[in-house]
């Protein structure tokens, strides 16, 4: 403020005091030395909180009562001080511990263009700053929202989007701003009604399709609203997104899910019943079927009790469950009950039920599954389990039976050993008495007693090589042998035997030489005791044929007579230990019922197998196959087959087979 002088200042004393008292900021007017010579009546009340001041106070005294309510009093203070000096104008803040703000504005006071004081004035700028300062927040609030936020001009034009509204889309704020907002959006003509709609209702809700930067589509859930001036005219539009792709996707995902378990739960192969109250509310197929109902109808609004009739026992325990069920929010385990249906059907099944509350309601699951046939599993498991009581009481009885053939026909080997060296020295010492008129009687009962013994050798052999065969203990002796060297050199052997006997033996083979690995004494066994069974079914005058054929793979030793032939009844039970053929021919046939069991496991203990044929009264073929196989030298054995005492095994294995002369 400037004053030309002081008689001019005095004639508009009053003028001025006018002025500054109908001011609506507070004024105070300072002295060169800081004192209040002026204060008006805005001033005056806005001070009221501090105590009086007098025009002989000076702005320090005012600066000390404001310092335990300002802020920032020491720079007020400071101006103060400067500000008497300087002819500048300057603006200070005063910031109130309370939240006001106050501005203050410093004038120079010059008379005669000398400085000779200031005028202050304060104006309470509170409403102001904390109308910027609460646009300050709004704007960082919806520029930092995690909501997406834009405005648009009345033609769709992009007035503004915040940071997550640029960054859900993609853009950068000069790439969308002025564009119209239709080609961000999946569904131009639906963007163009919705706006026609805000404009005429004021607002739009609803979920749309948006399409990024990179055309890629995304869910969006939209708040729209209409913005007026203060007559009322609408401007602009406001909108807020947010990204709900995750949520529609987990919703459709849930419609997927619940369609699954519907269809799973239709599927289901055990019966699904679900009841309130013990009224049926729903059954799935396998309930319907487990009940014999066509449709879902008949089954709704049913007692439950009705459906599942328990066996009275049963009856009782499945009712104490389901008032737990319906007392409680609950799963029960399995159990297992009896079920008499209408149709006559009695079923055992297992059932596990549960209970929730859904809408107020308690809901009862409960799933009925038919252990029918797992019970008669555990039925027949028992009863497999008593025959394989049975079955470890037969082996360990066999393993018994086999220790005490093996046993006794050691102990039976040794002292007929002795008898038989005895009657051969008895018969070698008197085989040229023939003057002895005992002679005759003498060599028949002393054959009889040798042919016995041979008898009895042949069994105890059988015997104690079967019961190695059982234990596991017979181990072959193989060789790489000219199998059909073997088998002629064995016929030929009993050829005299046979000639004797009226019978016609014949060898016949489609190859000379063949050689396979096997064990030739086992092997001279097995046909032995084959041509001892032929010699026992086979009349004079009958033949009997020995084939070995080359089969390149195999060879195959066919045993053929035409004797009485076996009744097809007795085939089966041929190769079984112990078993007798039925026969009506001679007593010549009467055999031990092992031969042919040994037969059988030494054939196989070569890898090899047996069969028969027969026809009853006309003719018997065995048929014996041998892979062709050859080992290493190092792998055969070093025993050596003696081919020398053939004979004597010959009349061993024959000598079962009784003449007319020997009965």
């Amino acid at each position: 403020m400037v004053i030309s002088s002081q008689e001019e200042l005095l004639i508009d004393k009053e003028i001025i005091t006018g002025l500054l008292e109908s001011s609506r900021d507070g004024i105070i007017i300072l002295d060169s030395s800081a004192k209040i010579i002026y204060k008006n009546q805005r001033f005056i009340e806005m001070y009221s909180f501090l105590e009086d001041i007098s025009d002989q106070d000076d702005a320090y005294k005012l600066a000390k009562q404001l310092k335990e309510k300002v802020n920032n009093c020491n720079k007020f203070i400071s101006n103060i001080e400067n500000r008497l000096e300087l002819s500048t104008e300057y603006r200070d803040y005063l910031h109130f511990k309370d939240g006001r703000t106050w501005e203050v504005n410093f004038y120079p006071l010059l008379v005669n263009n000398q400085q000779k004081g200031q005028i202050l004035n304060f104006r309470d700028i509170s409403d102001c700053e904390n109308l910027k300062l609460d646009i300050a927040i709004k704007d960082q609030a919806i520029e930092n929202s995690l909501n997406a936020f834009s405005f648009i001009d009345l033609g769709g034009n992009i007035l503004y989007a915040n940071k997550r509204c640029l960054e859900m889309w993609g853009y950068e704020l000069d790439q969308i701003l002025g564009k119209n907002s239709i080609y961000f959006w999946d569904d131009r003509e639906q963007l163009k009604d919705r706006i026609r709609t805000i404009v005429n209702q004021g607002s739009w809700y609803g979920e749309a399709v948006a399409r990024r930067s990179d055309g890629s589509k995304f869910e969006v859930e939209v708040f729209s609203n209409l913005i007026r001036d203060d007559k009322g005219n609408p401007i602009l539009l406001s909108a807020t997104f947010i990204d709900i792709s995750l949520r529609k996707e987990a919703e459709r995902e849930r419609i997927k899910s619940k369609q699954l378990y519907q269809k799973l739960i239709k599927l289901l192969p055990s019966a699904v019943f679900v009841h309130r109250n013990r009224q049926c509310l729903y059954a799935n197929e396998a309930a319907l079927e487990l009940m014999g109902y066509d449709s879902l109808e008949k089954a709704i609004g049913r007692n439950f009790s009705e459906l599942l009739n328990f066996k009275i026992d049963n009856h009782k325990d499945f009712e104490e469950r389901l008032k737990n069920l319906e007392q409680e929010e609950l799963s029960l385990g399995s159990n297992e009950y009896i079920v008499n249906f209408k149709d006559g059907r009695i079923m055992e099944v297992e059932t596990i039920s549960s209970s929730l509350v859904y809408n107020g309601e308690r809901y009862i699951t409960t799933v009925v599954q038919d252990i029918s046939d797992r019970k008669e599993t555990q039925r027949l498991q028992q009863e497999i389990l008593k025959e394989q009581i049975k079955l470890e009481e037969a082996q360990e009885y066999d393993r018994l039976k086999t220790e005490f053939f093996s046993n006794i026909s050691h102990d039976l080997k040794t002292p007929l050993n002795i008898i038989l060296g005895v009657v051969e020295l008895l018969m070698k010492s008197h085989k040229d008495n023939v003057n002895c008129p005992y002679y005759d009687q003498f060599t028949k009962y002393t054959n009889m007693m040798k042919q016995n013994c041979y008898r009895l050798l042949r069994l105890l052999n059988n015997l104690l090589d079967i019961t190695r065969f059982d234990a596991g203990s017979m181990k072959l002796n193989l060789s790489n042998y000219n199998i059909v060297y073997l088998i002629e050199d064995i016929v030929m052997s009993i050829a005299p035997y046979a000639d004797s006997q009226g019978i016609d033996l014949i060898f016949d083979t489609n190859v000379e030489e063949r050689l396979i690995a096997c064990d030739p004494s086992k092997i001279e066994r097995v046909i032995l005791n084959l041509l001892s069974n032929s010699f026992k079914f086979t009349a004079e005058e009958d033949r009997i044929e020995v084939k070995v054929i080359d089969q390149e793979e195999s060879i195959a030793v066919c045993v053929k007579d035409t004797g009485m032939g076996i009744p097809e009844a007795e085939l089966d039970k041929l190769f079984d230990r112990f078993e007798q053929v039925e026969s009506d021919f001679d007593p010549k046939s009467i055999g031990s019922g092992v031969g042919l069991a040994l037969v059988k496991s030494i054939v196989e203990a070569h890898n090899g197998y047996i069969t028969v044929a027969s026809n009853y009264r006309e003719w018997t073929e065995f048929i014996i196959e041998f892979p062709v196989r050859i080992i290493s030298e190092d792998k055969q054995s070093k025993k050596i087959y003696n081919k020398a005492g053939i004979i004597e095994r010959a009349n061993i294995e024959f000598s079962d087979i009784y003449t007319k002369a020997d009965l």
